[in-house]
């Protein structure tokens, strides 16, 4: 896949080529272990909420804020807690959260250009976003896209200020490459 970045910050992101699993900082080490080795055999959004359940003995209550993505160009999703997830598509931004819902929010969308996922904990003192292809990374949000920076006149993809039309620069936002 190509252009996946990150801020960095206090989730974890567990990140291979066809998925990504996102996780709460408070998130054990067994548990981003045993995750990490399903995730290499897994090839299903369903299977790794599977898994995430089975983790938890199928108590809801007891299952995290988390998120998992297919990293296809129509990605599919699953959100518990306030995860925010935006793409871009030539229809134009959809924007999904799993704010407000008792279990998760799941959604498959359509060809996306770009999309970004944010953890709201956004670490405003990093200059640029890091690339990731695959690996465990702490993260406080992640961008996929074609170019991966936002064009100017559109929001940027940590914080959504907007970008100056003419200039490129950002109205108040650290993160250099939008």
């Amino acid at each position: 896949m190509n252009s996946l970045r990150y801020l960095p910050g206090d989730w974890y992101a567990l990140v291979n080529d066809e998925h990504i699993v996102l996780l709460p900082a408070n998130t054990s080490a067994e548990q981003i272990n045993g995750l990490w080795t399903k995730l290499a055999g897994t090839t299903t959004v369903e299977a790794l909420l599977s898994e995430l359940l089975s983790m938890y003995q199928m108590n809801i209550a007891a299952l995290p804020n988390f998120a998992l993505v297919s990293r296809d160009s129509a990605p599919h999703l699953v959100l518990r807690g306030a995860l925010e997830f935006a793409a871009q598509s030539a229809a134009g931004v959809e924007e999904i959260s799993g704010a407000g819902v008792a279990t998760w929010t799941e959604r498959k969308l359509g060809e996306a250009t770009s999309w970004t996922l944010r953890t709201g904990s956004a670490n405003l003192e990093v200059a640029f976003a890091l690339p990731i292809g695959s690996g465990i990374v702490r993260v406080s949000s992640l961008s996929w896209g074609t170019a991966n920076g936002s064009k100017a006149g559109g929001p940027c993809r940590c914080c959504k200020h907007r970008i100056r039309r003419r200039t490129g620069e950002t109205n108040g936002c650290y993160a250099k490459d939008g």
